[in-house]
Protein backbone atom coordinates (compact mmCIF):
# COMPACT_ATOMS: atom_id res chain seq x y z
CA UNK A 1 0.00 0.00 0.00
CA UNK A 2 0.74 3.22 -1.00
CA UNK A 3 2.06 5.67 2.41
CA UNK A 4 -1.44 8.18 1.76
CA UNK A 5 -0.79 9.75 5.16
CA UNK A 6 2.70 11.26 3.94
CA UNK A 7 0.88 13.32 0.87
CA UNK A 8 -0.22 16.73 0.92
CA UNK A 9 -3.90 16.54 0.62
CA UNK A 10 -7.29 18.01 0.61
CA UNK A 11 -10.91 16.84 1.48
CA UNK A 12 -12.65 18.21 -0.86
CA UNK A 13 -16.45 17.56 -1.93
CA UNK A 14 -17.69 16.63 -5.68
CA UNK A 15 -19.37 20.14 -5.19
CA UNK A 16 -15.78 21.59 -4.54
CA UNK A 17 -14.02 20.11 -7.98
CA UNK A 18 -14.79 20.30 -11.59
CA UNK A 19 -13.80 16.86 -14.18
CA UNK A 20 -11.87 18.45 -16.69
CA UNK A 21 -12.89 18.66 -20.31
CA UNK A 22 -12.43 15.41 -22.41
CA UNK A 23 -12.44 13.05 -19.11
CA UNK A 24 -15.94 11.42 -20.88
CA UNK A 25 -14.19 11.27 -24.56
CA UNK A 26 -13.17 7.59 -25.96
CA UNK A 27 -15.23 5.81 -22.96
CA UNK A 28 -16.64 2.26 -23.71
CA UNK A 29 -13.99 1.36 -26.03
CA UNK A 30 -15.03 -2.66 -25.68
CA UNK A 31 -12.14 -5.07 -25.56
CA UNK A 32 -10.27 -3.12 -28.35
CA UNK A 33 -6.36 -3.49 -27.14
CA UNK A 34 -2.98 -4.39 -27.38
CA UNK A 35 -4.06 -7.99 -27.38
CA UNK A 36 -6.29 -7.34 -30.79
CA UNK A 37 -4.36 -5.50 -33.24
CA UNK A 38 -0.77 -6.57 -33.87
CA UNK A 39 0.11 -3.24 -35.06
CA UNK A 40 -0.93 -1.51 -31.93
CA UNK A 41 0.62 -4.29 -29.92
CA UNK A 42 4.35 -3.11 -32.51
CA UNK A 43 3.55 0.28 -32.08
CA UNK A 44 3.67 0.81 -28.58
CA UNK A 45 6.11 -2.14 -27.75
CA UNK A 46 8.49 -0.02 -29.91
CA UNK A 47 8.01 3.42 -28.55
CA UNK A 48 8.14 1.79 -24.87
CA UNK A 49 11.08 -0.09 -25.34
CA UNK A 50 12.59 3.11 -27.08
CA UNK A 51 12.38 5.35 -23.98
CA UNK A 52 13.24 2.94 -21.84
CA UNK A 53 16.32 2.59 -23.62
CA UNK A 54 17.51 5.56 -22.75
CA UNK A 55 18.73 5.99 -19.51
CA UNK A 56 18.27 9.40 -17.41
CA UNK A 57 21.23 11.10 -16.68
CA UNK A 58 21.19 14.45 -14.12
CA UNK A 59 24.02 16.76 -15.38
CA UNK A 60 24.99 19.67 -13.17
CA UNK A 61 26.20 22.19 -15.95
CA UNK A 62 27.51 20.02 -19.24
CA UNK A 63 29.14 16.95 -16.49
CA UNK A 64 27.07 13.99 -15.05
CA UNK A 65 26.67 14.34 -11.24
CA UNK A 66 26.07 11.00 -10.04
CA UNK A 67 26.26 12.56 -6.17
CA UNK A 68 22.90 14.37 -6.63
CA UNK A 69 20.14 12.43 -4.36
CA UNK A 70 18.10 11.50 -7.27
CA UNK A 71 20.91 9.61 -8.99
CA UNK A 72 19.43 6.47 -6.42
CA UNK A 73 16.02 7.21 -7.58
CA UNK A 74 16.01 7.86 -11.29
CA UNK A 75 19.28 5.64 -12.16
CA UNK A 76 19.41 2.95 -9.87
CA UNK A 77 15.90 2.08 -8.65
CA UNK A 78 12.63 4.47 -9.18
CA UNK A 79 10.55 1.76 -6.78
CA UNK A 80 11.15 -1.11 -5.20
CA UNK A 81 9.71 -3.09 -7.72
CA UNK A 82 10.97 -1.80 -10.77
CA UNK A 83 14.51 -0.63 -12.63
CA UNK A 84 14.47 2.48 -14.31
CA UNK A 85 14.20 0.38 -17.89
CA UNK A 86 10.70 -1.15 -16.17
CA UNK A 87 9.72 1.66 -15.20
CA UNK A 88 9.78 4.18 -17.68
CA UNK A 89 8.23 0.92 -20.27
CA UNK A 90 5.32 0.75 -17.84
CA UNK A 91 4.69 4.70 -18.36
CA UNK A 92 5.11 4.33 -22.03
CA UNK A 93 2.51 1.40 -22.21
CA UNK A 94 0.05 3.34 -20.00
CA UNK A 95 0.54 6.30 -22.02
CA UNK A 96 0.04 4.76 -25.31
CA UNK A 97 -2.82 3.41 -24.94
CA UNK A 98 -4.77 5.33 -22.50
CA UNK A 99 -3.56 8.91 -22.93
CA UNK A 100 -2.10 9.11 -19.82
CA UNK A 101 1.01 7.53 -17.65
CA UNK A 102 1.08 8.42 -13.80
CA UNK A 103 4.03 8.45 -11.18
CA UNK A 104 2.89 8.80 -7.71
CA UNK A 105 5.85 10.58 -5.87
CA UNK A 106 6.09 8.64 -2.07
CA UNK A 107 8.38 10.79 -0.26
CA UNK A 108 10.64 8.79 2.76
CA UNK A 109 10.42 10.23 6.77
CA UNK A 110 13.21 12.76 5.87
CA UNK A 111 10.49 14.43 3.04
CA UNK A 112 12.82 13.81 0.07
CA UNK A 113 11.18 11.56 -2.49
CA UNK A 114 11.86 8.17 -1.90
CA UNK A 115 10.09 6.11 -4.62
CA UNK A 116 8.00 6.68 -8.08
CA UNK A 117 5.10 4.32 -7.96
CA UNK A 118 3.31 3.68 -11.53
CA UNK A 119 -0.24 4.07 -11.01
CA UNK A 120 -3.52 2.63 -13.31
CA UNK A 121 -4.50 5.20 -15.38
CA UNK A 122 -8.27 4.03 -14.80
CA UNK A 123 -7.69 5.05 -11.05
CA UNK A 124 -6.37 8.53 -11.69
CA UNK A 125 -8.70 11.44 -12.67
CA UNK A 126 -7.47 15.08 -12.55
CA UNK A 127 -9.81 17.96 -11.62
CA UNK A 128 -9.45 21.23 -10.48
CA UNK A 129 -10.86 22.89 -7.69
CA UNK A 130 -13.02 25.64 -8.32
CA UNK A 131 -12.26 27.72 -6.13
CA UNK A 132 -8.47 28.27 -6.75
CA UNK A 133 -8.12 26.65 -10.19
CA UNK A 134 -5.47 24.42 -8.73
CA UNK A 135 -4.81 20.98 -10.69
CA UNK A 136 -5.55 17.90 -8.35
CA UNK A 137 -5.46 14.37 -8.85
CA UNK A 138 -8.50 12.11 -8.07
CA UNK A 139 -7.14 8.49 -6.93
CA UNK A 140 -9.70 5.88 -5.92
CA UNK A 141 -7.32 2.83 -5.04
CA UNK A 142 -9.00 -0.78 -5.16
CA UNK A 143 -9.29 -1.58 -1.33
CA UNK A 144 -11.92 1.85 -1.43
CA UNK A 145 -11.56 5.71 -0.61
CA UNK A 146 -11.00 8.85 -2.66
CA UNK A 147 -7.69 11.04 -2.17
CA UNK A 148 -6.93 14.02 -3.51
CA UNK A 149 -3.00 15.07 -4.50
CA UNK A 150 -1.67 17.89 -5.33
CA UNK A 151 -0.31 18.28 -8.57
CA UNK A 152 3.15 18.39 -6.89
CA UNK A 153 2.68 15.05 -6.12
CA UNK A 154 2.19 13.59 -9.46
CA UNK A 155 4.39 12.73 -12.38
CA UNK A 156 1.99 13.02 -15.51
CA UNK A 157 2.91 11.87 -19.18
CA UNK A 158 0.25 13.24 -21.48
CA UNK A 159 -0.41 12.61 -25.34
CA UNK A 160 -1.86 15.59 -26.91
CA UNK A 161 -4.71 17.40 -25.90
CA UNK A 162 -6.59 20.65 -26.20
CA UNK A 163 -6.42 22.02 -22.61
CA UNK A 164 -2.94 19.78 -21.83
CA UNK A 165 -3.99 18.67 -19.17
CA UNK A 166 -5.43 14.93 -19.37
CA UNK A 167 -4.45 13.04 -22.92
CA UNK A 168 -6.32 11.89 -25.72
CA UNK A 169 -5.98 8.12 -25.98
CA UNK A 170 -4.60 7.12 -29.31
CA UNK A 171 -6.58 3.50 -28.93
CA UNK A 172 -9.82 5.76 -28.98
CA UNK A 173 -8.81 7.73 -32.01
CA UNK A 174 -8.38 4.13 -33.47
CA UNK A 175 -11.36 2.73 -32.65
CA UNK A 176 -12.96 2.80 -35.66
CA UNK A 177 -10.29 1.30 -37.66
CA UNK A 178 -9.19 -1.49 -35.17
CA UNK A 179 -13.29 -2.15 -34.92
CA UNK A 180 -13.37 -2.60 -38.71
CA UNK A 181 -10.03 -4.48 -38.85
CA UNK A 182 -10.93 -6.75 -36.07
CA UNK A 183 -14.36 -7.82 -38.15
CA UNK A 184 -12.61 -8.53 -41.37
CA UNK A 185 -10.22 -10.86 -39.60
CA UNK A 186 -13.17 -12.86 -37.98
CA UNK A 187 -14.42 -12.77 -41.70
CA UNK A 188 -11.37 -14.10 -42.67
CA UNK A 189 -11.13 -16.66 -40.09
CA UNK A 190 -14.14 -17.84 -41.10
CA UNK A 191 -13.44 -18.08 -44.77
CA UNK A 192 -10.36 -20.44 -44.04
CA UNK A 193 -12.37 -22.84 -42.15
CA UNK A 194 -14.16 -23.56 -45.08
CA UNK A 195 -11.43 -23.49 -47.22
CA UNK A 196 -11.57 -26.75 -50.16
CA UNK A 197 -14.76 -27.89 -47.90
CA UNK A 198 -16.83 -28.11 -50.79
CA UNK A 199 -18.07 -30.33 -53.13
CA UNK A 200 -20.19 -30.24 -56.24
CA UNK A 201 -21.70 -33.72 -57.04
CA UNK A 202 -23.18 -34.17 -59.91
CA UNK A 203 -25.93 -37.02 -60.96
CA UNK A 204 -27.92 -37.67 -64.33
CA UNK A 205 -30.78 -35.30 -64.69
CA UNK A 206 -33.46 -37.95 -65.23
CA UNK A 207 -33.24 -39.08 -61.47
CA UNK A 208 -36.13 -39.15 -59.55
CA UNK A 209 -36.23 -36.76 -56.38
CA UNK A 210 -36.10 -39.88 -53.80
CA UNK A 211 -33.22 -41.51 -55.81
CA UNK A 212 -31.18 -38.30 -55.88
CA UNK A 213 -31.17 -38.17 -51.83
CA UNK A 214 -30.31 -41.99 -51.90
CA UNK A 215 -27.65 -41.25 -54.11
CA UNK A 216 -26.27 -38.05 -52.12
CA UNK A 217 -26.49 -40.10 -48.92
CA UNK A 218 -24.46 -42.40 -49.85
CA UNK A 219 -21.99 -40.17 -51.01
CA UNK A 220 -21.74 -38.30 -47.78
CA UNK A 221 -21.16 -42.07 -45.80
CA UNK A 222 -18.30 -42.85 -48.48
CA UNK A 223 -17.14 -39.50 -48.00
CA UNK A 224 -16.84 -39.45 -44.43
CA UNK A 225 -15.71 -42.88 -44.08
CA UNK A 226 -12.91 -42.37 -46.56
CA UNK A 227 -11.48 -39.22 -44.03
CA UNK A 228 -13.13 -36.78 -46.85
CA UNK A 229 -10.59 -37.86 -49.32
CA UNK A 230 -11.85 -40.92 -51.05
CA UNK A 231 -14.72 -41.51 -53.35
CA UNK A 232 -16.34 -44.27 -54.84
CA UNK A 233 -18.86 -43.20 -57.28
CA UNK A 234 -21.40 -45.15 -59.65
CA UNK A 235 -24.23 -44.56 -61.95
CA UNK A 236 -23.01 -41.70 -63.83
CA UNK A 237 -22.28 -39.42 -60.71
CA UNK A 238 -19.51 -36.95 -60.84
CA UNK A 239 -17.72 -35.25 -57.99
CA UNK A 240 -15.54 -31.96 -58.04
CA UNK A 241 -14.01 -29.60 -55.45
CA UNK A 242 -14.17 -25.72 -55.24
CA UNK A 243 -11.16 -24.73 -54.49
CA UNK A 244 -10.53 -20.84 -52.16
CA UNK A 245 -7.80 -19.14 -51.63
CA UNK A 246 -6.62 -19.14 -47.76
CA UNK A 247 -5.52 -15.61 -47.86
CA UNK A 248 -7.77 -12.86 -48.92
CA UNK A 249 -6.72 -10.22 -51.22
CA UNK A 250 -9.36 -7.47 -49.06
CA UNK A 251 -8.04 -8.77 -46.12
CA UNK A 252 -4.42 -8.12 -46.70
CA UNK A 253 -4.88 -4.56 -47.70
CA UNK A 254 -7.15 -3.87 -44.92
CA UNK A 255 -4.11 -4.90 -42.79
CA UNK A 256 -1.72 -2.80 -44.57
CA UNK A 257 -4.19 0.13 -44.24
CA UNK A 258 -4.60 -0.24 -40.49
CA UNK A 259 -0.85 -0.38 -39.83
CA UNK A 260 -0.37 2.98 -41.56
CA UNK A 261 -3.09 4.37 -39.66
CA UNK A 262 -1.69 3.44 -36.34
CA UNK A 263 1.91 4.79 -37.19
CA UNK A 264 0.04 7.93 -38.52
CA UNK A 265 -1.72 7.93 -34.91
CA UNK A 266 1.47 7.28 -33.20
CA UNK A 267 3.88 9.36 -35.10
CA UNK A 268 6.51 7.07 -35.92
CA UNK A 269 7.33 6.04 -39.79
CA UNK A 270 5.43 3.19 -41.57
CA UNK A 271 8.50 1.52 -41.60
CA UNK A 272 9.05 0.39 -38.23
CA UNK A 273 5.43 -1.29 -38.83
CA UNK A 274 6.70 -3.45 -41.45
CA UNK A 275 5.39 -1.21 -44.68
CA UNK A 276 8.05 -0.29 -47.21
CA UNK A 277 6.02 0.68 -49.76
CA UNK A 278 6.71 3.70 -49.67
CA UNK A 279 10.39 3.94 -47.90
CA UNK A 280 12.73 6.26 -49.76
CA UNK A 281 15.48 6.70 -46.66
CA UNK A 282 19.16 6.83 -47.98
CA UNK A 283 20.42 4.00 -45.12
CA UNK A 284 19.16 3.04 -41.87
CA UNK A 285 20.64 5.55 -40.03
CA UNK A 286 18.69 8.11 -41.96
CA UNK A 287 15.84 6.11 -40.56
CA UNK A 288 16.47 5.89 -37.19
CA UNK A 289 17.26 9.62 -37.33
CA UNK A 290 14.01 10.70 -38.60
CA UNK A 291 12.06 8.51 -35.71
CA UNK A 292 14.25 10.05 -32.91
CA UNK A 293 13.63 12.96 -34.12
CA UNK A 294 9.70 12.84 -34.82
CA UNK A 295 8.52 10.49 -32.42
CA UNK A 296 10.58 10.12 -30.01
CA UNK A 297 12.07 14.18 -28.65
CA UNK A 298 8.62 15.36 -28.06
CA UNK A 299 8.17 12.77 -25.14
CA UNK A 300 11.73 13.30 -23.91
CA UNK A 301 11.28 16.75 -23.75
CA UNK A 302 7.59 16.36 -22.23
CA UNK A 303 9.03 13.85 -19.90
CA UNK A 304 11.82 15.91 -18.84
CA UNK A 305 9.90 18.53 -18.14
CA UNK A 306 7.79 16.78 -15.74
CA UNK A 307 10.70 15.94 -13.82
CA UNK A 308 12.66 18.93 -14.01
CA UNK A 309 10.00 21.19 -12.72
CA UNK A 310 8.26 18.10 -9.94
CA UNK A 311 12.01 16.81 -8.64
CA UNK A 312 14.15 19.69 -8.69
CA UNK A 313 13.91 22.93 -6.40
CA UNK A 314 14.75 26.32 -7.35
CA UNK A 315 18.34 26.17 -6.04
CA UNK A 316 18.94 23.27 -8.13
CA UNK A 317 18.07 24.64 -11.38
CA UNK A 318 20.02 27.92 -10.39
CA UNK A 319 22.79 25.58 -10.13
CA UNK A 320 23.09 24.15 -13.34
CA UNK A 321 21.48 21.07 -12.34
CA UNK A 322 19.14 19.45 -15.71
CA UNK A 323 17.67 16.26 -16.08
CA UNK A 324 17.99 14.31 -19.51
CA UNK A 325 17.53 11.21 -21.51
CA UNK A 326 20.23 9.98 -22.96
CA UNK A 327 20.04 8.88 -26.70
CA UNK A 328 23.40 8.51 -27.81
CA UNK A 329 23.39 4.62 -27.63
CA UNK A 330 20.34 4.81 -29.87
CA UNK A 331 21.84 6.39 -33.35
CA UNK A 332 23.74 3.36 -34.40
CA UNK A 333 25.12 3.50 -37.84
CA UNK A 334 27.73 1.34 -39.77
CA UNK A 335 31.09 0.58 -38.98
CA UNK A 336 32.96 2.49 -41.36
CA UNK A 337 30.30 5.70 -41.11
CA UNK A 338 30.75 5.49 -37.47
CA UNK A 339 34.53 5.17 -37.48
CA UNK A 340 34.58 8.31 -39.91
CA UNK A 341 32.66 10.29 -37.39
CA UNK A 342 34.55 9.32 -34.79
CA UNK A 343 37.66 10.87 -36.57
CA UNK A 344 36.11 13.89 -37.64
CA UNK A 345 34.88 14.27 -33.58
CA UNK A 346 38.40 14.03 -32.39
CA UNK A 347 40.39 16.21 -34.79
CA UNK A 348 38.08 18.89 -34.86
CA UNK A 349 37.95 19.12 -30.79
CA UNK A 350 34.70 17.91 -30.50
CA UNK A 351 34.94 14.62 -28.18
CA UNK A 352 38.14 13.52 -26.54
CA UNK A 353 39.49 9.68 -26.90
CA UNK A 354 38.35 8.87 -23.62
CA UNK A 355 34.50 10.39 -24.76
CA UNK A 356 34.62 7.87 -28.07
CA UNK A 357 36.06 4.83 -26.23
CA UNK A 358 33.05 5.52 -23.72
CA UNK A 359 30.76 5.48 -26.76
CA UNK A 360 32.24 1.55 -27.82
CA UNK A 361 32.26 0.88 -24.06
CA UNK A 362 35.91 0.68 -23.07
CA UNK A 363 37.86 2.80 -20.31
CA UNK A 364 40.22 5.43 -20.61
CA UNK A 365 43.49 6.05 -21.34
CA UNK A 366 46.49 7.77 -20.28
CA UNK A 367 46.07 11.38 -21.88
CA UNK A 368 42.43 10.41 -23.29
CA UNK A 369 40.33 13.26 -21.55
CA UNK A 370 42.90 16.11 -23.46
CA UNK A 371 41.31 17.91 -26.42
CA UNK A 372 43.15 17.10 -30.06
CA UNK A 373 43.19 19.01 -33.24
CA UNK A 374 44.18 18.30 -36.41
CA UNK A 375 47.66 19.72 -36.78
CA UNK A 376 48.98 15.55 -36.11
CA UNK A 377 46.56 15.45 -33.18
CA UNK A 378 48.74 17.77 -30.99
CA UNK A 379 47.16 18.53 -27.67
CA UNK A 380 45.05 21.75 -28.18
CA UNK A 381 46.75 23.64 -24.94
CA UNK A 382 50.18 22.95 -26.82
CA UNK A 383 49.27 24.20 -30.03
CA UNK A 384 51.03 27.67 -31.41
CA UNK A 385 54.06 26.94 -28.93
CA UNK A 386 56.02 24.99 -30.51
CA UNK A 387 59.56 26.77 -32.38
Amino acid sequence: MWPFNRFRRKTVTDAQVHTLPGDDLYRGMGDIGLEDSEAVFAAVSLLANTLASMPVRIYRGWDEDTSHPLHRLLCYRPNPRMTPFEFWRAMEVCRNTSGNSYALKVPGPDGRVEALDVLRPELVTPRRDVDTGDLWYEIRPESGGILYVSDRDMIHGTHISTMGTKGISPLGVLRGTLDYNQRMQEFSLAQAKGVNGAVVLEIPSDVGGERKKQIVDEFMAVYRRSGNSVLVLTGGAKASSINRSVVDAKALEVDKITAGKVARVYGIPPTKLGDYDKASYQSQEHQQLEFLSQSMMPTMRMYEAQLQQKLLTYEDVQGGVRLAFDSTGLVLVDSAARGQLHQIQSRNGLRTIDELRALDGRGPVKGGDRVLVSRDLVPLDLLGKEG
